[in-house]
């Protein structure tokens, strides 16, 4: 399979899709070779076939960093439930904050429509006529009759 190939898919360049498959194949995880094509300038990977021909000691090392890698996974899903829950707890808290506060808001605008109620029923209203027995003098002074 071409280095190509390898690289359009994982949608890097050449030289990482590269170092990438030699990584793999140096830990083991991918039974293949590096190989250069004849003729071409072009690298591939050669697939080699599984014949099961590893050692007991190849084995139980192969088994060690799976056991490793999957001791990495855990502790990494357990760090992303502790992650997410906390995202969670935090957006709740957010916005319980903001319902509390809208709600406060709300209380005191409407207790400054009642003040201001309750100061327009104590104020004299004086935007209609006189009643007919006041009488204003020459000095604007109330004079009731």
């Amino acid at each position: 399979m071409p280095i190509d190939f390898i690289s359009r898919h994982l949608y890097v360049d050449h030289q990482k899709a590269q170092d990438y498959v030699v990584k793999l194949i140096n830990e083991g995880l991918l039974h293949a070779q590096i190989e250069p094509t004849v003729g071409q300038s072009q690298v591939v990977v050669r697939f080699l076939q599984d014949n099961g021909s590893l050692d007991v000691a190849e084995e139980t090392q192969l088994a060690l960093r799976l056991r490793e890698a999957s001791s990495r996974i855990e502790a990494l899903e357990r760090d992303v439930a502790v992650a997410d829950h906390r995202l969670q707890v935090t957006k709740e808290y957010a916005e319980d904050e903001r319902r509390r506060r809208k709600a406060k808001q709300e209380q005191k605008e409407a207790e400054q429509k009642e003040a201001e109620g309750a100061e327009g029923q104590n104020a004299m209203d004086t935007s209609g006529p006189a009643p007919p027995n006041v009488h204003f003098d020459e000095e604007g002074e109330m004079d009731i009759q």
